[in-house]
């Protein structure tokens, strides 16, 4: 049979129109090709780099704790050479000719005590009531009364301004310029030069604990300690120089020479001491160091008191029994410090 040419063709069309669209791709723009490597579509965000992980702050170095704490800031208006507090609220300072005052309220008020002498430069307050005092051309002086009136005693000279004075009751004590000492045990109705611990020349302070026991702190970091009233002595050398310390005149390791009162020592009993100095540091200026022992002085603690806003005293006492720190600057500032540990 013949067939027809047109349905042939026909037939044929319609098979290479269905090879064609198997080989075409359903593969949309994007699409990735088996086979074949795309190139990559430019990002239009960069990669952020890698942040280094953050390096924690150092932490400021810490200040140890004080073992003093500040219990009264005080601006007087009056004169002072010396000033010692005993307790939170009371205290008695020492001036220009004679002049004392004392306070029973934290220095609130300053009444004038009642004295005729020549200035003041050393202080002793035993209790409210009991305190001495020495100072220029030879005068000592005694009150009973809390500082509210001073009575004379026999004047005492040894040479100079008596820039120290210790007493355990109202008839033994000590006096002292800044190279000789005396003692008396009748109230200061006589007075006996005594001599000076071998080689040591000059006194920075002292102490008497009890009629026998006594303490002098030299200029250059020595401290002598007599058992028997002063006839022999026993030393202990400090080390002062630790501290960078050197006075007006370059000496490493020396205390300056001062009228005023720059150095103390107290001890509370046999064992328990306390020393307190204000010492010059080549191009750094004052600074003020508290030292404590615990045993009798073989080893000592010390510490530097940091003041925040630059508070820089000139004169500094102890009290007796070790617990407070009497402080004044310049401008007649006056911080009182209490042992808290």
């Amino acid at each position: 049979m013949k067939k027809n040419p047109v349905i042939l063709l026909l037939v044929l069309m319609i098979a290479c129109g269905l090879v064609l669209s198997g080989c075409s791709s359903d593969k949309t723009a994007g699409d990735d090709v088996p086979g074949e490597t795309q190139p990559a579509e430019p990002s239009s965000q960069t990669t952020p780099e890698a942040t280094p992980e953050p390096t924690p702050e150092q932490a400021p170095e810490q200040v140890p704790e004080s073992s003093w704490e500040t219990v009264r800031d005080i601006q007087i208006t009056h004169p002072v050479n010396v000033v010692t507090f005993i307790s939170d609220d009371y205290g008695i300072t020492g001036g220009l000719s004679g002049e004392f005052h004392y306070t029973v309220d934290g220095g609130q008020s300053w009444p004038k005590g009642e004295n005729l002498s020549a200035c003041r430069f050393s202080l002793d307050i035993l209790d409210e009531n009991l305190a001495w005092s020495g100072g220029a051309s030879g005068n000592v002086r005694m009150t009973r009364d809390g500082g509210k009136t001073w009575e004379a005693v026999r004047d005492v000279s040894i040479g100079g301004t008596h820039t120290h004075i210790s007493f355990i009751d109202d008839t033994t004590g000590w006096i002292a310029d800044n190279k000789k000492f005396a003692i008396t045990q009748d109230g200061g109705q006589t007075w006996t030069e005594t001599n000076m611990p071998e080689g040591i020349s000059s006194i920075a302070g002292i102490f008497l604990r009890t009629a026998d026991d006594g303490y002098i702190l030299s200029h250059d970091g020595q401290l002598c300690i007599t058992r028997d009233g002063g006839q022999t002595w026993t030393k202990q050398a400090l080390g002062l120089d630790r501290f960078k310390i050197s006075d007006v005149k370059g000496k490493a390791g020396h205390l300056n020479v001062n009228a005023l009162p720059n150095a103390d020592v107290s001890f509370a009993d046999e064992n328990n001491g306390v020393i307190a100095f204000i010492g010059m540091i080549p191009g750094e200026g004052f600074k003020t160091y508290v030292l404590t022992t615990s045993d009798g002085g073989k080893t000592w603690d010390d510490e530097l008191l940091v003041f925040e806003d630059g508070y820089t005293p000139s004169i500094l006492t102890l009290s007796r029994d070790c617990k407070y720190l009497t402080l004044c600057d310049n401008d007649k500032r006056v911080v009182v410090m209490k042992r808290s540990q």
